[in-house]
């Protein structure tokens, strides 16, 4: 997390990463090799063997959960989907009001569907 804190839990506008971290994962980066790893962790957070992005939330918190508007961005695992630029694709975003860490209220949606990305409305209830 990198943002504004209050008694050491995110407060305010501020932004995570998730990543996953399997055992399997460093195995794997250990074949690829270093230029793989550089290129599709170029704009990680967190630049480490064996972690590969998950998600991203970017937007407001409260007492360490999200509580306010935000865009949670999910991503493919590298074995399934990169970018053309070597990065993590997206596989879906939520743009919204998130409450207590929840999706609340209508969010504008984009899914991946198989290179066709799709963008709608969803209204989710508390």
């Amino acid at each position: 997390y990198t943002g504004e804190t209050i008694n050491g839990l995110p407060f305010g506008h501020g932004s995570s990463e998730t990543y996953d971290t399997h055992e399997m994962n460093k195995k794997i980066h250990k074949k690829v090799g270093k230029e793989w790893i550089n290129n599709y962790q170029k704009n990680f957070a967190v630049k480490k063997v064996g972690y590969n992005l998950d998600s991203q939330f970017i937007g407001e918190w409260k007492l360490g959960l999200w509580n306010g508007k935000g865009k949670l961005t999910e991503y493919y695992g590298p074995e399934y989907f990169i970018n053309k630029n070597g990065g993590p694709k997206i596989s879906g975003i939520f743009e919204g009001n998130f409450v207590n860490g929840k999706k609340v209220g209508e969010f504008k949606e984009f899914m991946d569907l198989g290179g066709k990305g799709v963008w709608k409305k969803t209204f989710y209830k508390k």
